[in-house]
């Protein structure tokens, strides 16, 4: 964080001379990033959002990130972590047969690393259809929120905040995340009831 915050400037002029570079290379570190299970997402966002605005910054972030996890998916479903899915606590198994609410939850609200939903994705053996649209739609959101702080970046160091976990307690992201957290539940609840 401390090492985009000193690099602004620089972030804008390589934009500004290399537009299609630097969005192709922002795709390319969001992908290392989830492919390698690294815990940077949140800054990456935070860059794009400040150099390419909230919704292209999150879109990036999330095509890069979605691809990352395909590949740590794949290589987690090659190494047999899909095994474990028997050994799961039995508190865990009525999720399994959930999995869209499942990923479209974790994904909208992170608590969870991004690397942990993954194997637990594996481990429920998730449909890979459902794992790359439950992360698509799922991150888009958070990572907008987080975009849309990367392009108030300036205005909030000048204000003296500055960005970290705490900034999602703050009633204008921390509010959207649960609503969005809320709609996604309402399919699960809607079919416990109906049981």
């Amino acid at each position: 964080m401390e090492g985009l915050i000193g690099r602004l400037q620089a972030l804008s002029d390589l934009v500004d001379a290399h537009p299609l570079g630097t969005a192709a290379a922002t795709v390319a570190v969001a992908f290392a990033v989830a492919a390698l299970s690294l815990p940077a997402a949140t800054v990456v966002s935070l860059g794009a959002g400040y150099a390419f605005g909230a919704p292209l910054g999150a879109g990036l972030s999330v095509t890069g990130g979605t691809l990352g996890g395909l590949v740590a998916f794949l290589a987690l479903r090659r190494a047999g972590v899909g095994g474990l899915g028997a050994r799961l606590p039995a508190w865990l198994k009525p999720v399994a047969g959930q999995p869209w609410a499942v990923i479209l939850v974790l994904r909208l609200l992170p608590v969870l690393p991004f690397s942990a939903i993954n194997v637990l994705a594996v481990a429920i053996r998730m449909p890979l259809a459902i794992f790359v649209g439950g992360t698509a739609l799922g991150a888009y959101p958070p990572q907008f929120l987080y975009a849309l702080l990367g392009a108030r970046l300036p205005a909030l160091l000048a204000d003296g905040v500055r960005p970290g976990p705490g900034l999602l307690l703050r009633p204008e992201v921390g509010g959207p995340l649960a609503v969005l957290v809320l709609l996604a539940l309402v399919p699960v609840a809607a079919r416990y009831w109906r049981r």
